[in-house]
């Protein structure tokens, strides 16, 4: 009896994973061997307690020259947070690829709120107050496009912040203005060229986490914006929405939200990442895998900024609207 064959008989009796979970376990199995290479040790013993597959080694009488590492993919439950994002990346990978071709758009309408501080360099005086904006994106494949920006609303967080914009002389809370529409030549809209990134989920993850794609600080709970950038306003591959979904669901921490929906009242399932004292959820619709909002809390209380997004769509000029 060879080593494999006492490997299984060893094993109890279970009953072997469907097509779809063997290859997505398959898939995770050769991007940890991969990424093992460069990760800390500490980071791939976290990814083989979180993944999809167990590990079985075995080392015969002569193993003093040789280790033989068999892998017997197996049922595993992961956290319901990344059991979510699984599900996710099944969904994202079979829906039907949006790319706009010459002269065509993806539009995206997004509507929020966020936090905006002020200060007074010479005077040391700061305040902050709340902001209500809406963004309409029209993106064409070469770059160009069309922006409609605007923002309304204003409300100080406090009757102090108030105070402080009166004694720093009543500056004005939007300087740029209250709508900005602006159209841009080929070149001219800053996009993630994303069919340049890798579709493996450990090589992402490290292109992520670099910060070479997308700048930010480092930590999970920035990843996990990060991603929620490259699926919005974007028209990213079925195979990359997946591997994007499968990234968050290797993230430290990452829990699932109950009964998420969002400003619009839509309902989907939420992910979040905690660091410190602040808490980062992202939306996703059920059936489409759609980015449907995103928040950033502070304090447990204090909404630093929250977005829902609407779309994307193809569309076929920068005046159309779905």
């Amino acid at each position: 009896m060879d080593e494999l064959a006492l490997v299984k008989a060893a094993a109890p009796a279970v009953s072997g994973p469907d097509s779809a979970v063997r290859e997505r376990a398959e898939r995770r199995l050769e991007s940890a061997i991969t990424s093992a290479v460069h990760a800390p040790p500490e980071r791939a013993v976290q990814w083989w307690r979180r993944g999809s597959v167990r590990r079985v080694a075995w080392a015969g009488a002569a193993a003093t020259a040789l280790i033989a590492m068999l892998v017997v993919s197996l049922p595993f439950a992961p956290s319901p947070a990344a059991g979510a994002l699984e599900r996710l990346a099944d969904l994202a990978v079979n829906q039907e690829r949006i790319t706009p071709t010459p002269g065509e758009y993806v539009y995206t309408r997004t509507v929020g709120t966020e936090i905006r501080s002020w200060e007074d360099v010479e005077t040391g005086i700061e305040f902050s107050y709340q902001v209500s904006f809406s963004r309409q994106a029209w993106i064409g494949s070469d770059g160009s496009g069309r922006l409609v920006e605007a923002m309304h609303s204003p409300r100080f967080l406090s009757e102090a912040d108030e105070d402080r914009w009166e004694a720093a002389g009543s500056p004005a809370l939007f300087p740029e203005g209250t709508r900005t529409d602006e159209a841009f030549d080929p070149g001219g809209l800053a996009f993630i060229d994303l069919a340049s990134l890798p579709t493996d989920p450990a090589q992402l993850a490290r292109a992520i986490e670099s910060r070479s794609v997308v700048s930010g600080p480092p930590g999970e709970l920035s990843t996990l914006l990060i991603i929620g950038d490259l699926l919005r306003e974007t028209y990213a591959a079925p195979r990359m929405r997946a591997a994007l979904f499968e990234v968050a669901a290797m993230l430290e921490g990452v829990q699932l939200i109950e009964d998420a929906s969002d400003a619009a009242g839509r309902e989907g399932i939420g992910v979040a990442v905690v660091q410190g004292d602040q808490r980062a959820e992202l939306i996703f619709s059920r059936n489409t895998s759609a980015l449907l909002g995103e928040e950033v809390v502070v304090n447990e209380d204090t909404v630093l900024n929250s977005s829902t997004y609407f779309g994307p769509v193809i569309v076929q000029s920068t005046e159309e609207k779905p």
